[in-house]
């Protein structure tokens, strides 16, 4: 009977370390995804920062030059002033985040073509 219990013992000890192997694989995978996915959230967060970045100044560009056009005073041109430049390198680096995503990319081509018509506007 002892041997009995000890090929019983072994056996259960051989599953248990089976299913721990199991368990810590799929831990494992699970984790490297999370991680994964988590990077992806985090660069999406990024790029609509810079998005959010190019509609506030092109929105102050806007704000300074209906303010001079009202008034008539060059104060208001301080938030006009440099604008346009603080524009284009949010989109820089915003097209430098989407290097990767070629159907982005088309839409950042149109955002390009909509800021140069509103600055040529302005």
């Amino acid at each position: 009977m002892p041997k009995q219990t000890n090929r019983n013992l072994a056996g259960g000890l051989g599953i248990s370390l089976l299913i721990l192997l199991v368990s810590s694989v799929a831990s494992f995978i699970s984790i490297r995804q999370l991680i994964k996915s988590s990077e992806l959230v985090g660069h999406t967060h990024t790029v609509i920062q810079k998005l959010e970045e190019i509609i506030s100044n092109t929105k102050d560009a806007e704000t300074g030059q209906r303010g001079f056009l009202l008034t008539h005073d060059v104060t208001y041109l301080a938030s006009y002033n440099g604008t346009y430049e603080k524009v284009k390198s949010s989109f820089d680096e915003v097209n430098a985040l989407m290097s990767d995503n070629p159907e982005q990319k088309g839409r950042l081509a149109k955002l390009k073509a909509l800021i140069d018509q509103r600055f040529r506007f302005l």
